[in-house]
């Protein structure tokens, strides 16, 4: 005689596998593409003098450097994090440069050199912005 086998338990535990799989991969695609966080993030507060102010003209060449960097950021339309490092590039060669030599001017032509490199296009504007 033979033994017979045993299919039910195995049956079930297949089953309860492939159950168990569709719920994570569900699970997954429903908090990936949902974002939780828009139904609770809200701008409050007037801004208008912050916007205002920030192309406001100064007699700091370092703050016409940051202007000219904000304006390369909404020309470019450049994420978050890529101005972010673009305004960190642009302060921390300014501060390196002027804390080594306590020359405004050196630090000004680091800066310089390094918009000529990252938007070559715009090197007449940003001739004039170094003169």
């Amino acid at each position: 005689m033979q033994k017979r086998q045993r299919i039910f338990p195995y049956n079930i535990g297949r089953l309860f596998f492939l159950f168990l799989s569709f719920f994570c991969i569900a699970w997954v695609i429903l908090i990936v593409l949902s974002d939780p966080l828009s139904d609770k993030m809200h701008i409050v507060g007037d801004f208008e003098k912050y916007k205002n102010a920030e192309s406001k003209d100064t007699e700091l060449i370092s703050r016409r450097w940051m202007n000219y960097a904000m304006e390369m950021v909404k020309n470019y339309n450049f994420d978050a994090p890529t101005a972010s490092r673009l305004y960190a590039y642009i302060a921390s060669i300014y501060s390196d440069v002027l804390g080594k030599t306590n020359n405004s001017g050196q630090a000004s032509q680091a800066v310089y050199s390094l918009l000529l490199i990252l938007d070559p296009k715009n090197s007449p504007n940003i001739k004039k912005l170094y003169e």
